[in-house]
């Protein structure tokens, strides 16, 4: 697995001790979290920027994986170094305190960074404004929301603040600032992340210290991956004046367009795909609608195959849906037990189930099961939510949707 297979990140041959010692482990922990978490696949043919470059050892795997990788770095100095280390990366001199991001980028990297500035929160906006995918790591406290406390850093130091002020904000205040920016996250707490003197597992008891209590040498740590659903709003309105399709989606007090799935939901749709190595997924609800349409944007931006089903459908729908890869698309069936005529038993990897009554999802699970592979995922949306047919166990649940994994009994 490439995750586990850096060594030639180790910097053994260098005789530059710059961001080696303990910088090795963390590198390749964080590595690992993150190629395990997106999928090597990911980041094929995506633009990346990575913040707080260093000399370029982490933009350099995933420019391997085949991303565009641009580094940026607030020190000349770790510039130079960059460019002859890895001429094939592009960099840039960027003052994170102070400087704007210019441009777009499919992935933004901040990672290792954010605690070495005074501007927590400009530094974050704009990351956030630059990308779709945001990969956050940072030095914590163990605060409240609001909580940030400065620090004073050595500025001639090669890796403290740039500036001479660095920060420690608490989980709460970033995760706050993201919440009004729109992005939705998670939280990698994965145990092999603890590396030498950084440390990611820790008890939350809002404490204010920013060191493991009882362990001073080792500092409090969180990674977040994060994704802002809003580019694809931007899209289909794009789309939409571009063909004059009578679509608008809009969010208002959190649900879209009127109707009653929240944009968390959306989202939720969205990362169970984008986040999966899916290829398989089927989709059964009353209408085409959102739900439909938040799948079949994911499944446009991966290798996975979309098929959904649908009592009803309406031209414009369908033609929004063509543009996000909702292909093939069932016409309207005339009865349930069409919906699965065209797989596969144990072909479907996810199956979203959307019914309006306890007695119609019920049946619409009993029927979906058989094509279900082992491992494969349910999700289900429906005012009688609760489902309970042998092989499935409940994996999470939100306030609209339940996740479930289907475990095959042996026969």
């Amino acid at each position: 697995m490439l995750a586990e297979n850096l060594s030639w990140l180790d910097g053994s041959a260098s005789h530059d001790l710059h961001f080696e010692g303990h910088y090795v482990s963390w590198r390749r922990a964080r590595i690992r979290a993150i190629i395990e978490h997106y999928g090597p696949d990911f980041f094929r043919g995506k633009t990346m920027l990575e913040l707080g470059a260093g000399k370029g050892d982490i933009g350099a795997v995933f420019y391997y994986l085949g991303a565009d990788v641009t580094c940026a770095e607030g020190r000349q100095a770790n510039v130079d170094a960059l460019k002859k280390k890895y001429p094939f990366l592009k960099t840039q001199l960027l003052d994170l305190d102070h400087d704007p991001i210019v441009g777009k980028y499919d992935i933004v990297l901040h990672s290792g960074v954010l605690y070495h500035l005074e501007n927590v929160r400009f530094s974050l906006e704009q990351a956030c404004g630059a990308c779709e995918h945001l990969i956050l790591e940072t030095m914590v406290c163990d605060g409240g929301e609001g909580e940030c406390i400065l620090v004073d850093e050595p500025s001639n130091y090669y890796d403290q603040a740039l500036n001479g002020v660095g920060s420690r904000p608490s989980e709460a205040l970033l995760e706050s600032i993201m919440q009004e920016i729109g992005f939705s996250w998670t939280k990698c707490e994965e145990t092999y992340l603890d590396a030498e003197i950084h440390c990611y597992s820790w008890e939350r008891k809002r404490s204010g210290y920013f060191n493991r209590p009882g362990d001073y040498d080792r500092s409090i740590r969180a990674l977040w991956f994060a994704h802002n659903p809003s580019s694809f709003f931007e899209q289909l309105r794009k789309w939409s004046d571009e063909d004059g399709l009578p679509v608008s989606l809009t969010v208002e007090n959190g649900r879209i367009n009127g109707t009653s799935i929240t944009q968390s939901s959306f989202d939720h749709l969205y990362n169970l795909v984008a986040l999966n190595d899916f290829k398989n997924v089927f989709c059964r609800t009353p209408g085409l609608g959102v739900a439909s349409l938040a799948l079949g944007f994911a499944c446009a931006q991966t290798e996975a195959k979309l098929t959904a089903t649908a009592a009803t459908m309406a031209a414009d729908t369908n033609l929004v849906a063509s543009k996000v890869g909702l292909l093939p698309i069932c016409k309207p069936i005339a009865s349930p037990s069409q919906a699965l005529s065209w797989a596969e038993p144990e072909s479907i990897d996810l199956a979203f189930i959307e019914a309006a009554t306890e007695g119609e999802l019920a049946e619409c699970v009993r029927q979906t099961l058989p094509y279900l592979r082992n491992g494969g995922r349910l999700c289900v949306r429906s005012s009688s939510r609760t489902v309970q047919e042998p092989g499935l166990e409940l994996l999470e649940s939100t306030d609209e949707l339940e996740v479930y994994t289907f475990i095959r009994k042996n026969q």
